[in-house]
């Protein structure tokens, strides 16, 4: 699982959770020493640190079965470019879940135009889920 953007300590640890001791899990963050201080804070054997953009994955496609991301989409110029990173790393039936700042209107018509399905948001918060088929 792939933890992508801002303020991953929490959402990290719930990730780590989730998968259990036989799962891995990778956070990854454009920002050093966002990654540092979840490294320093972050106790679980199986989670791996690296830098990277949304827009661009430094990941191999079909590689992930599920993608958690929080304020991933704010310094990038081209969101259809990160859905469309998202959609290539993920394993067929692999989900992506965001959570941005803001509710952006478009997100749901960003994400089934890059080939995403069962497309979601929740009205109640800035929150967005979709599978690849």
């Amino acid at each position: 699982m792939a933890d992508i953007g801002g303020g991953a300590g929490l959402r990290t640890q719930s990730v780590v959770e989730r998968v259990g001791p036989d799962g891995d899990v990778l956070a990854l963050d454009m920002s050093v020493d966002a990654l540092e201080q979840l490294r320093a804070n972050m106790s679980a054997p199986n989670v791996s640190y690296l830098i990277g953009r949304a827009d661009v994955l430094p990941l191999m496609d079909a590689s992930v079965d599920a993608l958690v991301a929080s304020s991933a989409l704010i310094d990038v110029e081209d969101r259809a470019e990160a859905a469309s990173e998202f959609l290539r790393v993920l394993r067929n039936g692999g989900r992506v879940s965001m959570l941005e700042r803001e509710q952006d209107p478009s997100w749901e018509q960003l994400f089934r135009g890059a080939g995403f399905s069962d497309v979601r948001t929740d009205p109640a918060a800035p929150y967005l889920t979709a599978v690849k088929p």
